[in-house]
């Protein structure tokens, strides 16, 4: 009986691990296909939720070619959120190049600005020192 149940919950584990990835793949295809506004607007705000390395690249490209403004700045605050120390480095170096193209020539000002906003977040991640912290010795002898 503990046997079945063992091999249920392994099944449950697989399911969900795929359930995510087809949500995360379902995602992109709406971002990146859908004529529907609302459709690539919740794909996005979906996407920025993941840490998934498909979804930092689908808003990279919906930040340089979605024609509408709102979609744009939607993926600029997504990429801001979904970049972390755990994003690959070609999917990282992706977002920047694209926040950057946006800062300096997306032709809406709340595209530009929320660029900005993301690639200080993102430029953060890198100022913090990764792995174990150094230890500090202090003399308190006076």
């Amino acid at each position: 009986m503990s046997r079945a149940l063992a091999v249920i919950a392994g099944c449950l584990v697989l399911c969900a691990r795929f359930a995510h990835a087809d949500a995360v793949a379902t995602n992109v295809r709406e971002l990146g296909q859908s004529p529907n506004y609302r459709s690539r607007l919740a794909a996005a705000l979906t996407l920025a939720k993941s840490r998934d390395p498909r979804a930092v690249i689908a808003l990279s490209d919906a930040l340089e070619h979605d024609d509408n403004a709102t979609i744009r700045r939607v993926a600029a605050l997504a990429l801001g959120k979904a970049v972390d120390e755990h994003t690959p480095d070609d999917a990282r170096q992706l977002a920047v190049d694209a926040l950057d193209r946006a800062a300096g020539h997306d032709s809406d000002r709340a595209v530009r600005a929320s660029s900005k906003r993301s690639i200080a977040t993102i430029a953060s991640l890198n100022a913090r020192p990764t792995g174990p912290r150094p230890e500090v010795f202090v003399n308190v002898e006076a």
